[in-house]
């Protein structure tokens, strides 16, 4: 059946094992990428206004009016035809 899936956000995930205190992180239902071409994966953020300049390692806003002036920046993974 069809799903929609966000890609994976490194600084997001990041920002919340610093609030929320946790040490390991388990990643469920991978198999719903299967067959995709290409996975892309959030690294960091560039401000908005000058796409040039990428934002501090591990860097998050810490307000929403701040969120909203942020671009991601993606790799982009080589995708599998596999079930896994």
């Amino acid at each position: 059946r069809r799903r929609r899936a966000g890609w994976l956000d490194i600084p997001l995930v990041k920002y919340s094992a610093l609030v929320n205190g946790f040490d390991s992180l388990n990643l469920t239902k991978l198999d719903v990428l299967t067959g995709l071409k290409e996975i892309r994966v959030c690294i960091c953020y560039r401000s908005a206004d000058m796409t040039e300049i990428r934002l501090p390692r591990g860097y998050f806003p810490s307000h929403l009016k701040d969120l909203e002036k942020i671009i991601p920046e993606y790799e982009t993974m080589e995708g599998w035809t596999q079930d896994i």
